[in-house]
């Protein structure tokens, strides 16, 4: 985990200390986002708590295991180079904000690629928690993406 680094907090035995997962794949690279499973995780969406997080980057970089959680990049398709952010939001973690996918760019990528979302059974329950969606942000990213 060269180049990312935690404070740990007063009071804590350092070799303890466990970095939220979150925060830790949000600074992997400068255009991290928190994607897939892992966005309906941090969302309040998903159906399970995985030890995988998932986050996606115009640069790919290998998996890596730290402190009992796994680190997957996946790489953003070509068709979103030009536009990485769309169907970003902004989430508040500890005092930190990161970047997520929205719950419809999620929903579209996860029914894409559900082996990143634990499955396609995992998929669908995690979608049919999802109170809203918004059709317009669904269609506009599904014609970013040319699906």
């Amino acid at each position: 985990m060269d180049g990312v680094y935690c404070v740990v907090p007063p009071l804590t035995e350092p070799s303890t200390f466990i970095p939220d997962r979150f925060l830790v794949a949000s600074k992997l690279s400068s255009d991290s986002v928190l994607s897939y499973h892992t966005a309906f995780e941090i969302l309040g969406f998903a159906n399970q708590v995985f030890t995988t997080t998932y986050y996606s980057s115009l640069r790919y970089k290998r998996p890596f295991a730290y402190q009992g959680i796994r680190y997957v990049c996946v790489r953003l398709p070509n068709s979103l180079k030009s536009n990485p952010f769309f169907g970003v939001v902004g989430v508040e973690r500890m005092g930190m904000f990161v970047r997520v996918t929205s719950a419809e760019r999620t929903l579209a990528e996860c029914l894409d690629r559900p082996e990143y979302c634990g499955g396609f059974e995992e998929a669908i329950r995690c979608i049919s928690s999802l109170p809203f969606v918004d059709e317009e942000l669904l269609k506009a990213y599904l014609n970013l993406r040319g699906r």
